[in-house]
Protein backbone atom coordinates (compact mmCIF):
# COMPACT_ATOMS: atom_id res chain seq x y z
CA UNK A 1 0.00 0.00 0.00
CA UNK A 2 1.05 3.40 -0.94
CA UNK A 3 0.83 5.49 1.99
CA UNK A 4 2.43 8.84 0.06
CA UNK A 5 -1.12 10.84 -0.45
CA UNK A 6 -1.63 10.05 3.40
CA UNK A 7 1.36 11.08 4.71
CA UNK A 8 1.50 14.70 2.29
CA UNK A 9 -2.31 15.41 3.24
CA UNK A 10 -1.48 15.34 6.64
CA UNK A 11 1.70 17.33 6.45
CA UNK A 12 -0.46 19.62 3.94
CA UNK A 13 -2.98 20.29 6.80
CA UNK A 14 -0.32 20.70 8.91
CA UNK A 15 1.50 23.63 7.83
CA UNK A 16 -1.79 25.29 6.11
CA UNK A 17 -3.09 25.52 10.01
CA UNK A 18 0.55 27.10 11.21
CA UNK A 19 2.82 24.35 11.81
CA UNK A 20 3.11 21.40 14.35
CA UNK A 21 4.24 17.95 14.17
CA UNK A 22 3.06 14.89 12.07
CA UNK A 23 3.76 11.70 13.83
CA UNK A 24 4.73 8.41 11.74
CA UNK A 25 3.89 5.91 15.02
CA UNK A 26 6.32 2.93 15.46
CA UNK A 27 5.47 -0.74 16.85
CA UNK A 28 7.10 -3.86 17.95
CA UNK A 29 7.43 -5.83 14.92
CA UNK A 30 10.26 -6.94 13.25
CA UNK A 31 11.26 -4.50 10.94
CA UNK A 32 9.13 -1.60 12.31
CA UNK A 33 5.49 -0.32 11.04
CA UNK A 34 6.20 0.34 7.52
CA UNK A 35 5.11 3.33 5.66
CA UNK A 36 5.59 3.04 1.73
CA UNK A 37 5.95 6.44 -0.03
CA UNK A 38 7.90 7.77 -3.18
CA UNK A 39 7.80 11.28 -2.76
CA UNK A 40 6.89 13.62 0.04
CA UNK A 41 7.12 17.03 -0.42
CA UNK A 42 7.78 19.17 2.91
CA UNK A 43 5.86 22.43 3.69
CA UNK A 44 7.06 24.94 6.17
CA UNK A 45 6.76 24.72 10.23
CA UNK A 46 6.07 21.20 9.62
CA UNK A 47 7.90 18.61 11.87
CA UNK A 48 8.21 14.75 10.24
CA UNK A 49 8.72 12.75 13.11
CA UNK A 50 9.10 9.26 12.75
CA UNK A 51 8.89 7.21 15.70
CA UNK A 52 11.05 4.38 17.31
CA UNK A 53 9.49 1.35 15.32
CA UNK A 54 8.41 3.31 12.57
CA UNK A 55 10.14 3.08 8.99
CA UNK A 56 9.84 5.34 6.15
CA UNK A 57 10.30 2.80 3.06
CA UNK A 58 10.86 3.77 -0.43
CA UNK A 59 8.20 1.83 -2.62
CA UNK A 60 9.95 -0.86 -4.42
CA UNK A 61 6.85 -0.19 -6.64
CA UNK A 62 7.08 1.64 -10.21
CA UNK A 63 3.49 1.98 -10.33
CA UNK A 64 3.35 4.07 -7.25
CA UNK A 65 5.33 6.97 -8.59
CA UNK A 66 3.25 10.14 -10.01
CA UNK A 67 6.66 10.37 -12.87
CA UNK A 68 7.97 8.04 -14.99
CA UNK A 69 11.38 6.81 -12.73
CA UNK A 70 14.70 5.57 -13.88
CA UNK A 71 16.21 2.78 -12.44
CA UNK A 72 20.14 2.60 -12.11
CA UNK A 73 22.73 5.00 -10.77
CA UNK A 74 23.88 6.88 -13.98
CA UNK A 75 21.48 8.85 -16.02
CA UNK A 76 22.57 9.60 -19.90
CA UNK A 77 23.11 13.50 -21.25
CA UNK A 78 25.41 13.66 -23.95
CA UNK A 79 28.93 15.63 -23.12
CA UNK A 80 28.21 15.65 -19.20
CA UNK A 81 29.62 13.77 -16.15
CA UNK A 82 28.20 11.86 -13.74
CA UNK A 83 24.34 12.44 -14.29
CA UNK A 84 23.63 10.36 -11.49
CA UNK A 85 19.47 9.66 -11.62
CA UNK A 86 19.10 10.74 -7.84
CA UNK A 87 20.33 14.64 -9.33
CA UNK A 88 18.61 14.35 -12.93
CA UNK A 89 16.03 11.98 -13.04
CA UNK A 90 14.04 11.06 -9.81
CA UNK A 91 12.72 12.91 -7.18
CA UNK A 92 13.86 12.77 -3.69
CA UNK A 93 11.82 10.53 -0.91
CA UNK A 94 12.03 13.59 1.62
CA UNK A 95 12.19 16.71 -0.69
CA UNK A 96 11.88 20.47 0.46
CA UNK A 97 11.80 23.26 -1.59
CA UNK A 98 11.95 27.36 -0.69
CA UNK A 99 10.19 26.06 2.68
CA UNK A 100 10.91 27.24 6.32
CA UNK A 101 11.22 25.94 9.68
CA UNK A 102 11.31 22.05 8.78
CA UNK A 103 12.36 18.81 11.22
CA UNK A 104 12.90 15.45 10.57
CA UNK A 105 13.26 13.77 13.72
CA UNK A 106 12.22 10.45 15.65
CA UNK A 107 14.30 7.75 16.58
CA UNK A 108 12.75 6.00 13.13
CA UNK A 109 13.83 5.11 10.13
CA UNK A 110 14.49 5.96 6.29
CA UNK A 111 15.08 2.84 3.83
CA UNK A 112 15.64 3.30 0.46
CA UNK A 113 14.88 0.51 -2.47
CA UNK A 114 17.35 -2.54 -1.42
CA UNK A 115 16.29 -5.27 -4.39
CA UNK A 116 19.81 -6.05 -6.28
CA UNK A 117 20.24 -7.10 -9.71
CA UNK A 118 21.16 -10.98 -10.38
CA UNK A 119 21.90 -10.20 -14.26
CA UNK A 120 25.24 -12.14 -14.66
CA UNK A 121 25.94 -9.18 -17.34
CA UNK A 122 27.27 -6.82 -15.28
CA UNK A 123 30.02 -7.05 -13.33
CA UNK A 124 31.08 -3.91 -12.06
CA UNK A 125 28.67 -2.07 -9.37
CA UNK A 126 25.36 -2.01 -11.85
CA UNK A 127 25.01 -5.85 -11.04
CA UNK A 128 23.87 -4.05 -7.71
CA UNK A 129 22.38 -0.84 -8.86
CA UNK A 130 20.59 -1.71 -12.24
CA UNK A 131 16.81 -2.68 -11.15
CA UNK A 132 16.91 -0.08 -8.53
CA UNK A 133 15.16 3.29 -8.63
CA UNK A 134 17.64 5.68 -7.30
CA UNK A 135 16.35 8.61 -4.84
CA UNK A 136 18.18 10.81 -2.37
CA UNK A 137 16.63 9.93 0.68
CA UNK A 138 16.58 13.28 2.36
CA UNK A 139 16.79 16.09 -0.89
CA UNK A 140 16.15 19.88 0.34
CA UNK A 141 16.78 23.21 -2.55
CA UNK A 142 16.23 26.43 -0.64
CA UNK A 143 15.01 25.38 3.21
CA UNK A 144 16.24 27.92 5.46
CA UNK A 145 16.09 26.66 9.12
CA UNK A 146 16.31 22.59 9.26
CA UNK A 147 16.52 20.08 11.86
CA UNK A 148 17.50 16.46 10.62
CA UNK A 149 18.07 14.98 14.27
CA UNK A 150 18.05 11.17 15.84
CA UNK A 151 16.77 9.09 12.65
CA UNK A 152 18.46 6.46 11.27
CA UNK A 153 19.11 6.50 7.00
CA UNK A 154 20.26 2.90 5.69
CA UNK A 155 20.49 0.42 2.27
CA UNK A 156 20.71 3.90 0.65
CA UNK A 157 21.89 3.49 -3.05
CA UNK A 158 23.11 6.81 -3.43
CA UNK A 159 23.41 10.18 -1.29
CA UNK A 160 21.71 9.87 1.81
CA UNK A 161 21.41 13.73 2.37
CA UNK A 162 21.67 16.75 0.25
CA UNK A 163 21.56 20.16 1.08
CA UNK A 164 21.63 22.95 -1.70
CA UNK A 165 21.17 26.50 -1.39
CA UNK A 166 20.08 26.22 2.20
CA UNK A 167 21.10 28.50 5.14
CA UNK A 168 20.86 27.54 9.22
CA UNK A 169 21.22 23.83 9.31
CA UNK A 170 21.29 21.56 12.02
CA UNK A 171 21.94 17.21 11.36
CA UNK A 172 22.18 15.57 14.93
CA UNK A 173 22.41 12.12 16.00
CA UNK A 174 21.94 10.48 12.64
CA UNK A 175 23.19 7.41 11.62
CA UNK A 176 23.89 6.34 7.72
CA UNK A 177 24.74 2.32 7.32
CA UNK A 178 24.33 -0.35 4.97
CA UNK A 179 24.91 1.39 1.23
CA UNK A 180 23.72 -0.67 -1.05
CA UNK A 181 25.43 1.07 -4.19
CA UNK A 182 28.33 3.88 -4.98
CA UNK A 183 28.41 7.15 -4.44
CA UNK A 184 27.05 7.10 -0.92
CA UNK A 185 27.76 10.46 0.35
CA UNK A 186 26.92 10.58 3.93
CA UNK A 187 25.85 15.06 4.09
CA UNK A 188 25.94 16.98 0.66
CA UNK A 189 26.47 20.51 1.30
CA UNK A 190 26.55 22.76 -1.95
CA UNK A 191 25.14 25.23 -4.17
CA UNK A 192 25.62 27.85 -1.35
CA UNK A 193 24.89 26.33 2.12
CA UNK A 194 25.65 28.34 5.15
CA UNK A 195 25.33 27.79 9.11
CA UNK A 196 25.66 24.57 9.34
CA UNK A 197 26.11 22.65 12.24
CA UNK A 198 26.57 18.70 11.65
CA UNK A 199 27.48 17.03 15.68
CA UNK A 200 27.34 13.33 16.39
CA UNK A 201 26.26 11.61 13.10
CA UNK A 202 27.79 8.17 12.23
CA UNK A 203 27.96 7.89 8.59
CA UNK A 204 29.91 4.81 7.52
CA UNK A 205 29.84 4.85 3.35
CA UNK A 206 31.01 4.04 0.23
CA UNK A 207 32.11 7.42 -0.62
CA UNK A 208 32.87 11.15 1.01
CA UNK A 209 31.22 12.03 3.99
CA UNK A 210 30.53 15.59 4.68
CA UNK A 211 31.20 17.46 1.36
CA UNK A 212 31.54 20.71 0.77
CA UNK A 213 30.84 21.87 -2.64
CA UNK A 214 30.74 24.46 -4.92
CA UNK A 215 29.85 25.26 -8.21
CA UNK A 216 28.87 28.22 -10.53
CA UNK A 217 26.51 26.74 -12.99
CA UNK A 218 26.43 22.87 -12.95
CA UNK A 219 24.46 21.32 -15.85
CA UNK A 220 22.70 18.41 -13.63
CA UNK A 221 20.49 20.88 -11.57
CA UNK A 222 17.64 20.41 -13.92
CA UNK A 223 14.66 18.55 -11.74
CA UNK A 224 14.87 19.36 -8.04
CA UNK A 225 17.93 21.71 -7.38
CA UNK A 226 19.14 24.19 -9.77
CA UNK A 227 22.48 26.58 -10.17
CA UNK A 228 22.73 29.81 -9.85
CA UNK A 229 25.28 31.62 -11.78
CA UNK A 230 25.87 35.12 -10.58
CA UNK A 231 24.77 34.49 -7.01
CA UNK A 232 27.07 33.70 -3.77
CA UNK A 233 27.56 29.87 -4.14
CA UNK A 234 30.29 30.04 -1.02
CA UNK A 235 30.37 27.10 1.54
CA UNK A 236 30.74 28.86 4.87
CA UNK A 237 30.33 28.54 8.28
CA UNK A 238 30.42 25.02 8.97
CA UNK A 239 31.16 22.30 12.13
CA UNK A 240 31.60 19.49 11.84
CA UNK A 241 32.32 18.08 15.47
CA UNK A 242 31.71 14.76 18.17
CA UNK A 243 31.57 12.27 15.03
CA UNK A 244 32.43 8.46 13.36
CA UNK A 245 32.66 9.42 9.65
CA UNK A 246 33.97 6.46 7.42
CA UNK A 247 33.70 7.22 3.83
CA UNK A 248 35.44 3.89 2.40
CA UNK A 249 38.57 3.07 2.00
CA UNK A 250 38.63 1.09 -1.15
CA UNK A 251 36.81 3.57 -3.07
CA UNK A 252 38.85 6.65 -2.41
CA UNK A 253 36.12 8.37 -0.07
CA UNK A 254 37.09 11.34 2.17
CA UNK A 255 35.76 11.45 5.28
CA UNK A 256 35.66 15.48 4.95
CA UNK A 257 35.65 16.53 1.06
CA UNK A 258 36.76 19.62 -0.73
CA UNK A 259 34.89 19.66 -3.51
CA UNK A 260 35.97 23.41 -5.10
CA UNK A 261 34.44 23.48 -8.60
CA UNK A 262 33.47 26.80 -9.06
CA UNK A 263 36.22 27.92 -11.52
CA UNK A 264 34.28 28.67 -14.49
CA UNK A 265 32.61 32.26 -12.00
CA UNK A 266 34.25 34.96 -13.04
CA UNK A 267 33.64 36.22 -9.38
CA UNK A 268 35.34 33.53 -7.54
CA UNK A 269 34.95 35.30 -4.31
CA UNK A 270 31.27 34.03 -4.85
CA UNK A 271 33.04 30.37 -4.84
CA UNK A 272 34.43 29.83 -1.63
CA UNK A 273 35.26 27.53 1.00
CA UNK A 274 35.17 29.03 4.02
CA UNK A 275 35.09 29.46 7.67
CA UNK A 276 35.56 25.63 8.13
CA UNK A 277 35.71 24.03 11.43
CA UNK A 278 36.15 20.32 12.22
CA UNK A 279 36.95 18.87 15.73
CA UNK A 280 36.24 15.88 18.16
CA UNK A 281 35.79 13.37 15.36
CA UNK A 282 36.76 10.08 13.89
CA UNK A 283 37.96 9.99 10.37
CA UNK A 284 38.25 7.14 8.23
CA UNK A 285 38.38 6.64 4.22
CA UNK A 286 40.72 6.77 1.20
CA UNK A 287 41.34 10.01 3.23
CA UNK A 288 40.14 11.41 6.52
CA UNK A 289 40.60 14.43 4.65
CA UNK A 290 40.66 15.17 1.33
CA UNK A 291 39.63 17.07 -2.24
CA UNK A 292 38.54 16.45 -5.68
CA UNK A 293 40.25 19.95 -7.27
CA UNK A 294 39.62 19.91 -10.82
CA UNK A 295 36.45 21.18 -11.69
CA UNK A 296 35.03 18.75 -14.81
CA UNK A 297 32.27 21.65 -15.58
CA UNK A 298 34.55 24.25 -16.38
CA UNK A 299 38.53 24.04 -17.79
CA UNK A 300 40.08 21.75 -19.87
CA UNK A 301 37.79 19.48 -21.86
CA UNK A 302 37.53 16.92 -22.00
CA UNK A 303 37.51 16.70 -18.43
CA UNK A 304 39.82 13.76 -17.11
CA UNK A 305 41.06 15.57 -13.90
CA UNK A 306 44.77 16.02 -14.44
CA UNK A 307 44.55 20.15 -13.73
CA UNK A 308 46.24 21.35 -11.01
CA UNK A 309 45.25 24.80 -11.04
CA UNK A 310 41.51 24.22 -11.50
CA UNK A 311 39.71 25.09 -8.28
CA UNK A 312 38.05 27.63 -6.38
CA UNK A 313 39.54 29.40 -3.31
CA UNK A 314 39.59 27.49 -0.17
CA UNK A 315 40.17 29.88 3.25
CA UNK A 316 39.83 29.88 7.13
CA UNK A 317 39.94 26.34 7.93
CA UNK A 318 40.30 24.75 11.03
CA UNK A 319 40.65 21.05 11.65
CA UNK A 320 41.83 19.32 14.49
CA UNK A 321 42.09 16.99 17.94
CA UNK A 322 40.13 14.79 15.43
CA UNK A 323 41.29 10.88 15.22
CA UNK A 324 43.09 10.37 11.47
CA UNK A 325 42.73 6.71 10.35
CA UNK A 326 44.10 7.72 6.91
CA UNK A 327 45.90 10.43 5.13
CA UNK A 328 44.77 13.67 5.11
CA UNK A 329 45.93 16.23 1.85
CA UNK A 330 44.23 18.65 -0.48
CA UNK A 331 47.07 18.04 -3.17
CA UNK A 332 47.64 20.73 -5.25
CA UNK A 333 45.08 23.56 -3.46
CA UNK A 334 46.39 26.23 -1.68
CA UNK A 335 44.36 27.47 1.11
CA UNK A 336 44.65 30.21 2.99
CA UNK A 337 44.46 30.66 6.33
CA UNK A 338 44.02 27.38 7.27
CA UNK A 339 45.21 25.53 10.45
CA UNK A 340 45.62 21.35 11.11
CA UNK A 341 46.98 18.92 13.25
CA UNK A 342 47.47 16.76 10.31
CA UNK A 343 49.58 17.73 7.95
CA UNK A 344 47.92 20.38 5.78
CA UNK A 345 49.39 23.86 5.52
CA UNK A 346 48.40 26.90 4.64
CA UNK A 347 50.10 28.45 1.20
CA UNK A 348 52.97 29.57 1.57
CA UNK A 349 52.36 32.54 -1.20
CA UNK A 350 49.72 34.90 -1.34
CA UNK A 351 46.41 33.72 -3.42
CA UNK A 352 45.44 36.68 -5.24
CA UNK A 353 47.53 38.90 -3.86
CA UNK A 354 46.74 41.71 -6.47
CA UNK A 355 42.90 41.37 -5.08
CA UNK A 356 41.72 40.45 -9.34
CA UNK A 357 38.73 38.60 -7.52
CA UNK A 358 38.17 40.57 -5.37
CA UNK A 359 38.28 39.17 -1.03
CA UNK A 360 38.97 35.71 -2.85
CA UNK A 361 41.46 33.92 -0.48
CA UNK A 362 41.43 37.12 2.21
CA UNK A 363 40.45 37.33 5.70
CA UNK A 364 38.16 39.53 6.54
CA UNK A 365 37.22 40.91 10.20
CA UNK A 366 35.10 43.96 11.09
CA UNK A 367 35.07 46.84 8.52
CA UNK A 368 37.05 45.64 5.68
CA UNK A 369 36.79 44.49 2.33
CA UNK A 370 37.62 45.05 -1.30
CA UNK A 371 36.99 47.14 -4.04
CA UNK A 372 38.71 47.72 -7.98
CA UNK A 373 42.09 45.75 -7.20
CA UNK A 374 42.74 46.48 -3.73
CA UNK A 375 42.18 45.69 -0.14
CA UNK A 376 40.37 48.34 2.52
CA UNK A 377 40.34 48.24 6.16
CA UNK A 378 37.71 51.00 8.38
CA UNK A 379 38.48 49.80 11.70
CA UNK A 380 38.96 46.20 10.97
CA UNK A 381 41.58 43.49 9.67
CA UNK A 382 42.65 42.12 6.01
CA UNK A 383 45.08 39.31 5.87
CA UNK A 384 45.86 36.17 4.55
CA UNK A 385 47.44 33.31 6.55
CA UNK A 386 50.59 31.92 4.91
CA UNK A 387 52.71 29.42 5.80
CA UNK A 388 56.21 31.14 6.22
CA UNK A 389 59.38 28.33 6.72
CA UNK A 390 62.29 28.87 8.71
CA UNK A 391 64.16 31.84 7.37
CA UNK A 392 64.01 35.48 6.46
CA UNK A 393 60.81 36.96 4.96
CA UNK A 394 59.87 39.82 3.37
CA UNK A 395 56.25 41.04 3.01
CA UNK A 396 55.81 43.79 0.74
CA UNK A 397 52.99 45.56 -0.75
CA UNK A 398 51.59 49.44 -1.87
CA UNK A 399 49.68 51.38 0.67
CA UNK A 400 47.95 54.06 1.50
CA UNK A 401 45.89 55.91 4.06
CA UNK A 402 46.23 55.35 7.79
CA UNK A 403 47.07 52.44 9.68
CA UNK A 404 49.47 49.63 10.00
CA UNK A 405 51.12 47.00 7.58
CA UNK A 406 51.55 43.67 10.09
CA UNK A 407 52.54 40.02 10.30
CA UNK A 408 50.92 38.37 13.39
CA UNK A 409 51.51 34.38 14.85
CA UNK A 410 48.34 32.87 14.29
CA UNK A 411 48.76 30.78 16.76
CA UNK A 412 50.15 33.29 19.83
CA UNK A 413 48.45 35.90 18.25
CA UNK A 414 51.25 37.93 19.14
CA UNK A 415 52.24 40.65 16.10
CA UNK A 416 55.76 39.50 15.12
CA UNK A 417 56.28 43.28 13.10
CA UNK A 418 54.16 45.99 11.78
CA UNK A 419 54.61 49.21 10.42
CA UNK A 420 52.90 52.64 9.65
CA UNK A 421 51.05 53.31 6.90
CA UNK A 422 50.81 57.16 6.61
CA UNK A 423 50.36 58.92 3.35
CA UNK A 424 47.65 59.57 0.74
CA UNK A 425 49.23 58.76 -2.08
CA UNK A 426 50.26 54.64 -3.24
CA UNK A 427 53.55 53.87 -1.71
CA UNK A 428 55.89 50.96 -1.25
CA UNK A 429 55.89 49.03 2.41
CA UNK A 430 57.56 46.10 3.14
CA UNK A 431 57.89 44.16 6.62
CA UNK A 432 61.12 42.18 7.01
CA UNK A 433 61.11 39.23 9.50
CA UNK A 434 63.17 36.47 10.50
CA UNK A 435 61.32 33.28 11.39
CA UNK A 436 62.69 30.63 13.94
CA UNK A 437 59.21 28.55 14.05
CA UNK A 438 57.62 27.64 10.97
CA UNK A 439 53.71 28.21 11.28
CA UNK A 440 50.82 30.05 10.01
CA UNK A 441 51.42 33.73 10.01
CA UNK A 442 48.67 36.51 9.35
CA UNK A 443 50.00 38.79 6.71
CA UNK A 444 47.89 42.28 6.19
CA UNK A 445 46.85 45.96 6.94
CA UNK A 446 44.69 46.36 10.18
CA UNK A 447 43.68 50.48 10.98
CA UNK A 448 40.64 53.13 10.56
CA UNK A 449 41.28 53.85 7.00
CA UNK A 450 44.24 52.01 4.93
CA UNK A 451 44.33 50.21 1.96
CA UNK A 452 46.46 47.71 -0.07
CA UNK A 453 47.29 46.04 -3.54
CA UNK A 454 49.85 44.16 -4.84
CA UNK A 455 50.77 41.91 -1.82
CA UNK A 456 54.19 39.19 -1.91
CA UNK A 457 56.08 37.32 0.55
CA UNK A 458 59.61 36.59 -0.32
CA UNK A 459 62.13 34.27 1.14
CA UNK A 460 65.44 35.09 1.43
CA UNK A 461 67.74 32.15 0.08
CA UNK A 462 70.95 31.60 1.99
CA UNK A 463 73.70 30.14 -0.20
CA UNK A 464 76.69 28.15 1.26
Amino acid sequence: MDDTDAIQAAIDEVSQNGGGQVVLSGDNSFYGKRYIATNILMKSNVDLHIEKGAILWQSQDERDYKYQPAYGHEGTIPGINWTHNMHVANLPLIQGKEIENVKITGQGRIRSMDVESTDDQFTDYRRFCNDRIHVIPIGFWKVKNVEVSDVEIVRTNNYHTAFYGCENVFVGNVKMHQVKCVSGDGIGLGVGTHHVKVVRIFDESNDDGVVLWTAYNDPRGILWWWAQPGKNNSIHNITVCHSYINSGAVTGGKAIAFIPWGTDDPHLENQEIYNINVYDNVLNGGYSVGTWPDNPYGGKKPFDNTETNDYSPVKDVRIYNNKYLSECNLLCIEPTNIITDCGMLSSEAFQNGHFEHGHANWTIEGDAGTHDGYGFVKGGDLFEGLWLRNGTHTFSAKTKGRGKLFIQDAGTNKVIEKVKIMTDEWKDSSIRITVEKPGTYFLGIRGKDAQIKDAKIKREVLIR
